[in-house]
């Protein structure tokens, strides 16, 4: 492949093959496996905006490759693709050995070509990068690269900008020439493209990634993860900031301000995301996952979203994700312009007073209640409630507490089974810039990795007991563990109990907890059985279904 710029992701840990790892319910609530081989969405409007600009772009899913192909070789296939750019993403801090490892070994395949990273991790951690990992050339800040990366792009390949002018870039300055062992200044632009709307960029650009499979006349190097093929879900970003102040969340409206110099968030109008949901429709007419809660935009954006499907409804299903109770005219007028539609409800807690701590979902119960009752009644094809362990405030009590509780919600729905509770630990680490990470000891966290290299390395354990990046003064990091395994056999159970999962479905889940359960204090008791856990095929190794069965998390398509 010969390209202008080629943009690459990487698995979380780069020898996840050769080295298996007991990673347990991770990533068991997300669409992509332990191996977090989905890239961003951010990855697609880069691909579209360099695209627009006249460049030849290519798009490899390095994680997704090494994870479908045992023999794919990642060395060679590198050594085969040419660019003067290279932009790998560090978006997810679970990246951070992958998105290190990956960018050494191009630049050591490439050593004249620029390796470029971007994400709100890259971001954070931008000044380390650039002084510790001499690979790295440059690193992309903010939440809004696509600009600044074309930019980039426009000085390197065609020096009619000066490095020094491309907004939101920290780079390391070139060597001079005759000076080969000079490792250059490290220089800071200001972070100053923050714009205040996301109208004009395709996100996300799914066509884009049609087109570059086509050119790389390959499926394979652009598939966005694991069985896309087979269920091709996608996702609708509304907006790049947020309204709410959840301390856990590295996308909360300090954390963008901290992060991204964003004071307010950047909306997408009605007309562009009624186009983009009309554009994936060519594509997939699979469920679309709709980022935001929509009403954050402000009621006339919302009600002009409406008017535009009321006119040409969705063919797709629509899934959207609430920050706060909704009335029962929000649930009619959805009904009304949404022919199909799931909802999506992150509680992280039961107990009222944690969720006000938390600042998440912050009301009484009965308004949670009736929002579940209310989306049901109007048609909701099905509604996720998710919890969360590891939260401030929780003890082994409080979270255990989830599952009754669960059980008093399903049983106020009828027994619906469209309704389906889940839980899942925060983890593996707490999110860079967020509120907690800002100020643990307030809110009662003690983390114990700060640095990105402190990341890099504890992605190297074995076990995700002994790579959890916190733990708090209600719960240890071994408590943790364990109150999510019961929490999860809890509503596993209530569940089958019901008919939300099926008898053969939860029975597996069980098992799968009770291996995983059985391996972890196998793993730390015996420090030799890591030793022989490598000449175990990965497979041999549980890499999620712990927490709930995957089919579980998928809307009807």
């Amino acid at each position: 492949m010969r390209a202008d710029v080629i943009l690459l992701h990487a698995p979380a840990v780069f020898d996840f093959r050769e080295r298996p790892r007991l990673w347990g319910p991770l990533s068991d609530v997300v669409p992509s496996s332990s191996v977090f081989e989905m890239y961003p969405v951010g990855e697609t409007s880069l691909l579209e905006r360099l695209e627009r600009a006249g460049y030849r772009v290519g798009l490899v899913n390095v994680a997704n490759r090494m994870l479908s192909d045992p023999g794919y070789d990642v060395d060679a296939h590198l050594q085969k693709l040419e660019a003067p750019v290279f932009g790998i993403d560090l978006h997810w801090l679970p990246h951070a050995q992958g998105a290190i490892e990956l960018a050494r070994r191009v630049k050591e395949a490439h050593p004249a070509s620029w390796v470029v990273l971007g994400g709100l991790s890259a971001t954070y951690f931008h000044r380390e990068i650039l002084e510790r990992y001499p690979w790295v050339d440059a690193v992309l800040r903010g939440d809004s690269t696509e600009e600044p990366m074309a930019q980039l792009v426009e000085a390197l390949l065609a020096g009619r900008r000066s490095l020094a002018d491309v907004p939101n870039l920290s780079y390391r300055q070139p060597r001079p020439a005759g000076c080969p062992g000079a490792t250059g200044e490290i220089r800071v632009n200001p972070l100053s493209h923050v714009p205040s709307t996301l109208d004009g960029l395709r996100l996300p650009a799914y066509e884009a990634v049609v087109r570059a499979a086509l050119r790389q006349r390959s499926i394979a190097d652009v598939e966005p993860y694991q069985g896309w093929r087979s269920y091709p879900t996608t996702m609708l970003l509304t907006v790049r900031g947020c309204t709410q102040s959840c301390i856990l969340c590295g996308g909360s409206r300090e954390a963008y301000r901290r992060l991204c110099a964003r004071t307010a968030p950047a909306f997408r109008s009605a007309e562009e995301l009624a186009a983009d949901v009309r554009s994936i429709a060519r594509i997939s007419r699979h469920p679309i996952f709709v980022v935001g809660d929509p009403r954050i935009g402000g009621r006339e954006r919302w009600q002009r979203l409406l008017e535009i499907w009321r006119r040409q409804p969705p063919r797709n299903e629509l899934v959207f994700e609430l920050f706060g109770p909704a009335s029962d005219r929000f649930f009619a007028e959805l009904q009304e312009a949404v022919p199909r539609w799931s909802l999506e409800l992150s509680l992280e807690s039961q107990d009222p007073a944690l969720r006000a701590i938390n600042r998440k979902f912050a009301c009484p119960d009965g308004a949670v209640e009736a929002t579940v009752a209310r989306a049901l009644a109007r048609g909701a094809r099905k509604v996720d409630v998710f919890f969360m362990t590891g939260i401030a405030g929780q003890d082994r009590a409080s979270a255990r507490a989830i599952v009754p509780y669960a059980e008093r919600l399903v049983e106020a729905c009828g027994g619906d089974r469209r309704l389906e509770p889940f839980v899942a630990p925060l983890g593996p680490f707490v999110d860079p810039g967020s509120t907690v990470w800002t100020e643990p000891e307030r809110y009662g966290y003690r983390l114990f990795y700060r640095t990105l290299e402190e990341h890099r390395q504890a992605l190297r354990h074995r076990t995700w007991r002994a790579l959890l990046g916190y733990e708090t003064r209600w719960l240890s990091r071994a408590e943790i563990v364990d109150v999510t395994y019961d929490v999860a056999m809890g509503l596993n159970e209530l569940k089958r109990s019901y008919g939300a999962t099926g008898e053969q479905a939860a029975a597996r889940v069980r098992r799968t907890a009770e291996r995983e359960r059985f391996l972890l204090d196998e793993l730390e008791r015996e420090e030799a059985l890591l030793d022989a856990a490598d000449g175990v095929a990965p497979a041999l190794l549980p890499s999620g279904g712990s927490l709930c069965a995957p089919e579980e998390l998928t809307w009807p398509a």
